[in-house]
């Protein structure tokens, strides 16, 4: 018995130095070096057996050695900027790595002035709006982009077609100018009106003082950089087409009073007004009972017009046989009848009105050039009639290294743009300065203090303007 067990325990002894030797044998030492696309040493760089968490990091000129266990382990590389890599050691000792940038990742960076950092790295209050967000909304200013997708900006339109936005960036600073600075691929201007959407790369937002130490006093209301599509040196070619169309609706407007409502209240309003009187009034001698008349304009050949006639008077059959609407044949004569249902003049002014958006792009390039095209179709229609914005607009560039060291190329934007609007003060943009003026009202404004009973048309179905005398219009 003892002699069994003796020779039980060698053969364990045999067994346990045969797998121990195994597992020595499995063991293997890898070295190797990182360098990037460009054949430099990446220092740093993190390798890691794949599945464990047996792990080291390159030296300052990129080396590496790590014990792995086994011939078949797999490594893994990577750091920042650039993409991981998995390499099988496959017995070998020296295993070496070419990283290539990640080129997702290097868009993490927003443009500060003449430079620009990782996102990561800036400690100023920045912003940044996409290419992708520029585009998904059918505009003509690139302004309204920003609304609502940037914290501390405010963004206020008129809602008319090419009407510039009103920027402002965390309020406002100033009595005087508000607006911040555009920096357009490094040119600084107050206007990107003229700038096609398509064409932006990238809104950048600049929101603090820190702006200041780079573009100085006209930063004071914040700054917006705005970085154009370019090619790119990758040795593709990229073709885009992008249609987009969409309509605009103007809404019911609000409710006004009919003609005979309206009449009620201003002989109401005169019953209350100590010494007021129907005299010289439209609607009638009695303030107790306005009534409408059937005719608020009919012209006087030789004379002038009256208001307020009614149905069967004489002089309409001489202004008829008058008739007039040409101010080179003379004195302008019509004949304009109430209208008693009342007229919406909102609703005659505006209309549901179609946006369409059509887009072609090129771009590509290889190590030595790229370039870059685009032509855009852009029409708007207002809601108000006779309210677009036609633009055509193309953009190219391109640039060359004829030498190493050397980069020449140039930037090119054409843009034809139609875009009658309907007047008012504030620069165009259909908003009252609160003056009291009704000069500084636009015609959607004025639509409100129309008296109802003004049509739209006069017997003869010509355009019957909005003089009616007695009326305060």
């Amino acid at each position: 018995m003892k002699k069994l067990l003796q020779k039980i325990s060698i053969v364990l002894m045999a067994l346990l130095m045969f797998a121990s030797a195994n597992i020595l044998a499995q063991e293997l030492n890898v070295s190797g070096k990182v360098t990037d696309d460009a054949g430099q040493a990446v220092p740093g760089a993190n390798v890691i057996e794949k599945g464990t968490a047996n792990g080291t990091v390159t030296d300052a000129e990129g080396h590496y050695a790590l014990n792995v266990s086994s011939a078949n382990a797999t490594l893994t590389v990577s750091f920042i900027g650039y993409k991981s890599m998995d390499a099988v050691v496959g017995g070998r000792a020296v295993v070496d790595f070419a990283m290539q940038p990640d080129v997702s990742s290097l868009q993490e960076v927003v443009v500060m002035g003449y430079t620009s950092e990782r996102r990561a790295d800036v400690v100023t209050a920045i912003s940044q709006v996409s290419a992708l967000n520029t585009v998904a909304i059918p505009q003509g200013d690139i302004g309204q982009a920003l609304q609502g997708r940037v914290a501390g900006v405010q963004v206020t339109t008129s809602g008319q077609p090419g009407a510039a936005s009103q920027v402002r960036i965390r309020g406002f600073g100033s009595f005087t100018n508000n607006q911040p600075l555009y920096i357009i691929d490094g040119v600084p201007t107050f206007d990107n009106t003229q700038i096609n959407p398509y064409d932006v790369e990238s809104q950048t937002i600049l929101k603090d003082a820190g702006a200041a130490s780079i573009y100085g006093a006209r930063a004071a209301a914040g700054v917006i950089v705005i970085t154009t599509k370019h090619g790119k040196y990758d040795g593709k070619t990229n073709i885009s087409l992008d249609v987009n169309t969409g309509v605009t609706f103007p809404g019911n407007g609000i409710s006004k009073l009919n003609p005979q409502q309206q009449a009620n209240k201003v002989y109401e309003a005169l019953r209350n007004t100590p010494g007021g009187t129907a005299t010289n009034q439209p609607y009638g001698p009695d303030l107790n009972n306005p009534v409408l008349p059937d005719y608020i304009d009919v012209g006087i050949p030789g004379k002038g017009n009256v208001g307020n006639v009614m149905a069967g008077d004489p002089r309409i059959a001489t202004a008829l046989a008058n008739y007039n609407v040409d101010p080179n044949n003379g004195q302008l004569i019509q004949v304009i009848q109430a209208n008693k249902a009342g007229t919406d003049w909102y609703k005659a002014m505006t209309r549901t009105a179609p946006t369409t958006r059509v887009s072609f792009g090129l771009s590509g390039g290889n190590d030595k050039a790229h370039y870059y095209t685009n032509f855009t179709y852009f029409d708007q229609q207002g809601i108000a009639i006779n309210q677009y914005l036609r633009r055509f607009s193309a953009r190219m560039n391109s640039e060359f290294k004829p030498i190493k060291g050397v980069k020449v190329g140039e930037n090119l934007m054409l843009t034809y743009r139609e875009n009658p609007f309907v007047s008012g003060s504030s620069g165009n943009q259909g908003t009252n300065n609160g003056s009291g003026n009704t000069s500084d009202e636009n015609a959607l404004n004025l639509a409100y203090r129309m008296p109802t009973i003004i049509p739209v048309h006069d017997v003869n179905g010509n355009w019957a303007g909005t003089q009616a005398p007695g009326f305060n219009n």
